[in-house]
């Protein structure tokens, strides 16, 4: 049997609605017994035994981004009270794997001290960073922080500048476990920038997952092609793109590029190399800024290809105020269960003829090289939901359900699966031709009979 999979064309890659823009299809044919299975293999990760499996966590962008104001802002300003209460209430959620704690920009003084040494702001953090990593680490959760390889961070704050082995330093000094490393202000390049700064924190002996922010700074493609091999050497995961905004715009453009550009990323993604599409907007935003909460929909769309694309999981919402409904989507392990695969092979866009606007995801779940044997998980969502021109914050009446269609060979399956459904834990059995309806979103773990 052949495998039918499609690429979206750059070329007519436009500003149209995902819903428009996922049916740009080009298509070609792939042997099942080669095909598929050679355009999910991976690249070699950088082998030092750290980040095997796609970080997870909370960082404080999202809510508390840059507020820095105190005084008119007492519970949406980043000080070190408002994080600490934060990181109390992650704790509870480490047993899942959200164990890591993230400081993002806007912690430290816009001025250095009389060493020329970056400090934390004296009245936001007024017992420094190196005390709030070790309450960090009482808790039983890794210490997150965030820099810059130019002379300022995106926010204005004290960046490395060419000070990588100092900065290093630093790191190992307030114990530090995972460095998101932004490329604003830059210092000379960013190759030199971020290979500079992997070896600095190698050489320091400290164990420490590193972030890179390059290819988000790279605008062409190909360009970006060239440079996944170097990042895979010195980073443990990258940012690739637009920064994540709760809009429906931001998450609706950044799933569309990971659909248009599925095979090279997914050739460059697995254990200890990581694609980053960034955070999950999952829950309530703060208040000063005017951004939109996501809808439930929504909400359920993005965590479920966050899992798909073995995406760095990393909350970014307010913990002292999570629903019912937020929780169960976060805290579901049977799609945790997805995201963690110790395989590591990032998922991928598959469009057929009526099969439903979206596409049909399909992720690896196993390392057989024969597809057939192979278990997987596969996903497809109701387009209506992230129609942002339409649409833009997601609550219009829409259409309620879409319908969508397509054949086990064309995943290279010819016989039977049997399937859970992740959500509701339903199970079915599919042979042959696979048809339904979606209003939100289906993603299934499935298994060859």
């Amino acid at each position: 049997c052949t495998l039918l999979f499609t690429l979206i064309n750059a070329d007519t890659h436009k500003h149209n609605p995902i819903s428009f823009k996922l049916k740009n299809m080009s298509y070609t044919k792939a042997s099942t017994s080669l095909g598929l299975f050679a355009s999910f293999q991976q690249a070699h990760a950088k082998d030092d035994g750290q980040a095997l499996t796609p970080p997870m966590g909370w960082m404080s962008w999202e809510y508390f981004r840059c507020e820095t104001d105190c005084k008119n802002h007492p519970k949406t300003c980043l000080n070190e009270e408002n994080l600490l209460a934060q990181a109390k209430l992650l704790a509870k959620y480490k047993h899942l794997g959200y164990d890591n704690f993230h400081m993002d920009d806007c912690y430290l003084s816009k001025e250095r001290n009389s060493k020329g040494e970056a400090v934390a702001d004296p009245e936001r953090f007024p017992h420094g960073m190196k005390w709030f990593g070790e309450q960090i680490h009482a808790l039983g959760l890794k210490y997150g922080m965030y820099s810059d390889t130019g002379s300022h961070t995106c926010g204005g704050y004290p960046g490395v500048n060419g000070e990588w082995t100092e900065f290093a330093n630093k790191m190992k000094e307030w114990e530090v476990d995972y460095l998101k490393l932004d490329g604003c202000y830059r210092n000379v390049s960013y190759e030199l920038d971020y290979t500079e700064m992997s070896k600095a924190l190698t050489a320091t002996g400290h164990d420490i997952v590193f972030s890179c922010s390059w290819p988000a700074y790279v605008s062409q493609e190909n360009a970006k092609a060239e440079i996944y091999p170097k990042l895979e050497k010195i980073c443990h995961l990258w940012r690739n793109w637009d920064d994540i905004q709760p809009a429906t715009k931001s998450r609706a453009t950044i799933m569309d590029y990971w659909a248009k550009n599925s095979d090279l990323l997914a050739s460059v993604a697995g254990p200890g190399h990581w694609n980053d599409p960034d955070m999950l907007v999952i829950g309530n935003q703060p208040e000063q800024g005017n951004f939109p909460t996501p809808t439930i929909p929504q909400m359920k769309i993005q965590f479920a290809m966050w899992a798909t694309l073995a995406a760095p999981m990393i909350l970014g919402n307010d913990l002292n105020n999570v629903t019912a409904e937020e929780e169960a989507i976060f805290t579901n392990e049977a799609i945790i269960a997805v995201s963690q695969n110790k395989y590591g092979r990032q998922g991928k866009a598959r469009q057929f003829p009526n099969a439903v606007p979206s596409g049909v995801w399909v992720r690896p779940l196993d390392d057989s090289p024969f597809l057939a044997l192979q278990k997987f998980s596969w996903m497809v969502y109701n387009t209506a939901h992230m129609d942002y021109l339409n649409n833009p914050d997601g609550t219009k009446p829409m259409q309620a359900t879409q319908k969508f269609q397509f054949s086990l060979n064309d995943l290279g399956f010819p016989g039977k699966i049997t399937c859970t459904e992740l959500y509701t834990n339903k199970q079915e059995t599919f042979e042959g031709a696979v048809t339904g309806t979606v209003s939100d979103v289906l993603i299934y773990t499935c298994a060859p009979q």
